[in-house]
């Protein structure tokens, strides 16, 4: 999920925005705009193409931090990340493996 938020807001590299990969911080954002900027979702949906859309950054920026979409992926991965620690923790390993397993969440 680290993964997605960062490639949602990246626009150097990737963006899962303009590539339009199907992420839960896209599939929120989706879900999540309003009426009016209906034209995330036809882009989502290839009624609209890359060069309608590239010059729209700072729409995009804002809805992202409006919808609450990087709030929602963080708390989601928060969650995850607690379930995860109590799982380890009644796997009842060695403090050696146990150490392993949650290095691996980091």
């Amino acid at each position: 999920m680290k993964n997605d938020i960062r490639d949602l807001v990246s626009w150097e590299n990737k963006n899962d925005f303009l590539n339009r990969k199907k992420t839960l911080p896209t599939l929120y954002l989706l879900q999540s705009i309003p009426e009016e900027q209906r034209w995330v979702a036809d882009y989502f949906e290839e009624r609209l193409q890359l060069q309608d859309v590239m010059h729209r950054k700072p729409e995009i920026e804002q809805l992202i931090e409006q919808s609450g979409t990087l709030l929602y992926t963080s708390v989601r991965m928060r969650i995850h990340y607690y379930n995860y620690l109590d799982l380890v923790s009644k796997l009842g390993l060695d403090s050696q493996w146990q150490e392993q397993m949650l290095a691996m969440a980091e």
